[in-house]
């Protein structure tokens, strides 16, 4: 019972409740290897996992293996017929599993009638994760809620087109098509059209907002097609706390709003589906990540306290990265650099180096190099009239030449300095630190850096038909009460992905030294202790019999 209790599926349960869902459970132990759900194959009962791990295969979905562990559950479809499975699920080592017949479900639903709700709410995110696939998640990490916001949104922005539709389609019957003539036609034939991509464009709309629950981390993404594409997240250890409202009508609707406080900010889930149910999800999610941090911590401290037992007086090793080994002294004295030529993303060591889009370059130097262009292309028409008789204007003179030099030089230079400008921007994230610097050419040179570690949230937006064709927008960084932004970078998602990891890997390199530091502190009063014990067991003893000769009835007395 204690253990169902931390899931959301039982979240609304009491202790009475609680016990007799236990009871109904049955234990099963697997061997490592076993197959429990094989491929394209229904499951005959309900898992949850007590002790282990399990792996789903999703090979044939184009999706990544997803490990379960404990606390997790699948084979709804036993208890939910309109469910589908299409993984083979098989132990990953010894496991312990929770079953439950459709049977027993079928008795415990009569007794707690929401039961079949919780699952089935809880299932719909599943069902919507074998469909999608997103780049942005990690190897490790595993998707436990996908939802959209509710549909009553939908009909809310469809509201408007439809009526419009439905006016138009009534007074078309009563039009007198004898009399439309072929201008009035094509009108009919564009508002048609029109209202049609208007409904599509609202149902793509909403289609394409998510809000994603996975083992690491909350995540909202908001897409408007052609004009706005966002993604905001916050790790789940960072999370403070998290709350649901519903208003008047919503619990009518069973939609309300999540809110997600975190030490970066607050993370707004509105108009989600059922919004106590996913704070359920969040919460457990967020309290199994603490308890797998503890658990982690209370190793390497096992850990350590073993080897400083068995080497109490430890050499400190120093070594060198592998990649400064393989390097010989010609290629530390003359590094080689990438040619950066227009790319946007390049990588020198261990600094990723991006730069604004093309696009931005374009903006700027297509005057200056379209003039010169011309201009050049102009002399050298002139100057092969001259041999081949193209023309039979006057040939090139040195009038001619004196007069266009100047403006040919002038234009060529600002293209070429459009470009030195553009080339010279940069944004640079290095292995503890980011950098916005901005050289101008000939100029002085602009520089603002961050500790990684200081970063508080990051956001990205695409705005704009044209940001969203050509795939640019810009990463908002907040650190403190100060931001950097990274103005008109390509794929600014891939961008937040590249800082979200090296903060996430600066971070746990910072966690991991403090601990350590910490751990080893410990690990010498623990080692002193376990050195001076047999010392001390041996002063007392000494210390027991000189009393017990100078007391003259042989008796101690203890203070």
């Amino acid at each position: 019972a204690a253990f169902l209790d931390k899931s959301h599926i039982f979240r609304r349960m009491d202790d009475e409740m609680l016990f007799t869902v236990a009871e109904y459970f049955v234990e099963v132990p697997y061997a490592a290897g076993t197959t429990i759900v094989g491929r394209e194959k229904q499951s005959t009962k309900f898992y949850m996992i007590y002790q282990g791990k399990v792996l789903l295969h999703r090979d044939e979905q184009g999706q990544k293996d997803v490990l379960f562990v404990r606390g997790d559950y699948f084979g709804a479809e036993a208890l939910l017929p309109k469910e589908k499975s299409h993984s083979e699920i098989t132990a990953e080592g010894d496991v312990i599993l929770l079953t439950l017949s459709p049977e027993s479900f079928g008795s415990l639903e009569k007794i707690i009638p929401y039961l079949k709700e919780n699952l089935r709410i809880s299932v719909y995110g599943r069902r919507l994760i074998k469909k999608m696939h997103f780049d942005w998640v990690r190897d490790n990490e595993v998707i436990y809620f996908l939802g959209r916001k509710h549909p009553i949104l939908l009909f809310k922005a469809l509201a408007m087109p439809i009526s419009i539709a439905l006016f138009s389609s009534l007074a078309l019957l009563f039009l007198n098509w004898t009399e439309v003539n072929t201008a009035l036609f094509y009108v009919i034939v564009v508002i048609g059209v029109s209202l049609f991509i208007w409904i599509l464009w609202r149902l793509e709309d909403w289609r394409n907002d998510y809000y994603i629950v996975t083992n690491q981390r909350v995540v909202w993404l908001e897409k408007i097609i052609g004009i706005h594409d966002s993604r905001q997240e916050a790790p789940l250890t960072e999370v403070l706390s998290v709350g649901a409202d519903v208003g008047f009508w919503e619990p009518f609707f069973h939609y309300g709003n999540v809110n997600v406080r975190t030490y970066v900010g607050n993370i707004h889930l509105h108009h989600v589906y059922h919004p106590y149910q996913v704070r359920h999800i969040i919460e457990e999610l967020w309290k199994r990540a603490q308890i797998i941090e503890n658990r982690i911590e209370k190793e390497d401290l096992k850990k350590a306290i073993l080897e400083r037992i068995h080497d109490p007086d430890p050499i400190e090793v120093k070594k060198k990265k592998e990649s400064e080994k393989k390097k010989n002294w010609r290629e530390r004295l003359f590094p080689k650099k990438e040619r950066r030529g227009l790319k946007l993303r390049y990588e020198e060591g261990e600094t990723i180096i991006y730069r604004k889009h093309w696009a931005l370059l374009v903006k700027h130097a297509i005057l200056p190099g379209a003039v010169t262009t011309a201009l050049l292309g102009f002399l050298a028409y002139k100057a092969l009239s001259v041999f081949v008789s193209l023309s039979k204007d006057k040939p090139l003179t040195s009038l001619t030449f004196l007069l266009f030099a100047p403006f040919i030089l002038i234009f060529g230079l600002w293209a070429i300095y459009q470009y030195m400008d553009w080339s010279n921007d940069t944004f640079q994230v290095t292995e503890d630190k980011i950098f916005d610097i901005d050289r101008k050419p000939f100029g002085n040179v602009q520089s603002r850096s961050a500790p990684l570690e200081n970063i508080l949230s990051i956001r990205y937006e695409r705005k704009g038909i044209i940001g969203y064709l050509l795939n640019y927008g810009t990463v908002y960084i907040q650190i403190g009460s100060d931001d950097f932004v990274f103005e008109d970078v390509r794929d600014p998602g891939a961008v937040q992905h590249d800082l979200d990891n090296r903060r996430m890997a600066r971070i746990t390199k910072e966690k991991q030294a403090k601990q350590k530091k910490e751990r080893d502190r410990m690990v010498d009063w623990i080692f002193a202790y376990h050195q001076s014990r047999g010392e001390l067991g041996e002063y007392l003893d000494e210390s027991e019999e000189q009393e017990e000769q100078e007391s003259p009835d042989g008796n101690i007395d203890i203070y």
